[in-house]
């Protein structure tokens, strides 16, 4: 078996793999991160999530543990000494709020794991260039081999941040798939051009191919039976209007954007500093957390900065034409509610009658039920009711329904950014714009299933995310072989929240069942399933 992507997809199914008895010479993952939780950690604080705060997940949907039991509620009890977080699960909904782990906790679950079912002696790092059917049956992968990914991480500490040459370290950089791209094309010149010329756009391809194609030392290839990939999302959600075809923060005028997911901490606490207006955009968590990390940096730092949460739909109270944000009186503006739920998806959505519902739905009706359960929602949390609420009470923030736009009024010396609303405009000539419109997963940026689908052995489904059956089997005939996928990249199958912990193991346990050597190994992990599961307990190696 064969894992592309390397992130909490892959490490779900080989988590389940090794749990279950398979071997690490019948497992290799792909991945241009030695740890499964890399990216994750990067992108959660880079957008405020500290360690002590808590992420969007059931106490149960435990990503670094097969069985779920203990729960993240009974480790955080044992860790803290208290049956505090014991008493907050059992009392949910109706009494206290619902249980979510802290992300140090989650990070410590993966580590322990990762290192329990020696998952670094499984990866081969470096990126998938392309997948294609073997007429022998099974699979090849074409990607960097690992001593070239490897040298190459090591000479590139530093990526470009701005356009103005600023830099960022390669450890705190997202760098989504639409980077590897351009990282491939500069650091492996001709390596994409030889891809396209010697891998015919046929699905099926004889290993003859590979020979005549005088393979390039930097690349190699992989072959296997059975191929599951992860890729995750492509890229960062950004507004063309703003930063254009840029993945980095951008400036407009003196205002400087950048989206939630690039490292602003710095950039955050110096404009609150300096009393310049901070403005969020976005209806979901990660707004939440934005707005809350500002409300505290203005109270401790006894700042005048005034904070405008933007969403993209609902009223606001008319104003005077064009108002200067400097002159805004908040106080006088209406409080837009934000859509409150504790989980992006119902819980309905993963098991019970919603399920079952989803499961019978044709694709073409799953989009409207998918986009309807998974519009941007944020859990209504205590701490943050209680800031937000207060500083509305004291006029310096509210939310604000409108439209981004830049501004090039002929009275400005340099172009600004304005607030577009339905009643109002108003104007921002320097402050800082958080653009929390999250995550992308455009199956066209990605370089691997660009290809897939160029070369047919993938297609796209109604929401334009990569096409699976109820298997979780990307529709190519290959009667010898099985291509899977998981995440986000299948949104829009029967499984609604394939994004979710809960969703990585449920789909991770349909493919396994689909595994030729799966009635041998699940046969023996259902009679020492408790064997199993103690071994998980001690840290055992399976």
């Amino acid at each position: 078996m064969v894992s592309v992507g390397g992130g909490l997809g892959s490490f779900a199914l080989v988590d389940q793999l090794r749990s279950l008895g398979t071997s690490t010479d019948s497992i290799a993952v792909v991945s241009i991160f030695e740890t499964p939780y890399r990216r994750l950690k990067t992108l959660l604080e880079n957008s405020q999530v500290k360690s002590t705060d808590r992420l969007r997940s059931d106490s149960q949907a435990r990503i670094d543990n097969p069985w779920g039991f203990p729960s993240y509620s009974m480790s955080e009890a044992r860790t803290r000494k208290s049956l505090a977080p014991l008493a907050r699960a059992a009392l949910e909904p109706i009494v206290m709020e619902y249980f979510t782990p802290r992300a140090d906790l989650v990070y410590r679950g993966l580590e322990r794991e990762s290192g329990r079912i020696a998952w670094t002696s499984m990866v081969s790092l470096g990126p998938a260039l392309a997948i294609r059917c073997s007429r022998g049956g099974g699979y090849y992968i074409v990607k960097i081999c690992d001593q070239s990914w490897r040298r190459l991480v090591s000479n590139l500490p530093k990526l470009p941040l701005t356009n103005n040459n600023d830099q960022v370290d390669w450890e705190l950089s997202p760098c989504m798939n639409t980077d590897i791209r351009e990282i491939v094309a500069r650091e492996f010149p001709g390596t994409l051009e030889w891809v396209r010329d010697n891998l015919s756009l046929s699905p099926w391809i004889n290993q003859e191919c590979f020979r005549k194609g005088d393979l390039p030392n930097h690349l190699e290839i992989l072959e296997s039976r059975y191929v599951h990939l992860a890729s995750g999302y492509t890229s960062l959600n950004l507004d063309a209007a703003i930063f254009g075809d840029s993945q980095r923060p951008v400036h407009v005028g003196e205002t400087k954007v950048v989206h939630t997911y690039h490292p602003h901490d710095v950039d955050l606490e110096s404009y609150i500093k300096e009393d310049s207006p901070v403005i969020v955009r976005g209806a979901g968590i990660a707004a939440s957390q934005e707005l809350n990390r500002a409300i505290e940096l203005r109270r401790t730092n006894r700042s005048r900065s005034k904070i405008i949460h933007v969403v993209n739909s609902g009223d606001d109270i008319a104003l005077s034409d064009t108002t200067a944000i400097e002159d805004l009186k908040l106080s006088k503006l209406n409080k837009l509610p934000v859509r409150k739920f504790p989980f992006v998806f119902p819980r309905g959505a993963a098991s019970g009658s919603l399920a079952k519902e989803l499961t019978r739905k044709t694709p073409r009706d799953l989009v409207g039920t998918i986009a309807a359960l998974g519009r941007p929602s944020s859990p209504k949390r205590k701490v943050w009711e209680s800031n937000t609420s207060l500083a509305q009470d004291q006029g310096w923030l509210t939310t604000l329904a409108g439209t981004l736009v830049i501004d090039h009024s002929q009275d400005q010396a340099v172009p600004g950014l304005m607030i577009d609303g339905k009643h109002d405009r108003i104007t921002v000539k320097r402050g800082l714009l958080i653009d929390c419109t999250g995550l992308k997963c455009d199956v066209d940026e990605d370089l691997l299933t660009d290809d897939l689908l160029a070369c047919g052995i993938g297609h796209k489904n109604s929401l334009g995310r990569l096409y699976v059956d109820q298997q979780f089997r990307v529709n190519v005939n290959n009667h010898d072989g099985a291509l899977f996928a998981s995440g986000p990249l299948i949104l829009g199958c029967s499984c609604a929240p394939v994004d979710s912990f809960w969703g990585l193991q449920f789909v991770a346990q349909e493919i396994l069942s689909q595994l030729d050597l799966a009635p041998k190994i699940l046969s023996r992990g259902q009679k020492n399933t408790l064997v199993a599961w103690f071994s998980w307990i001690r840290g055992a190696r399976p």
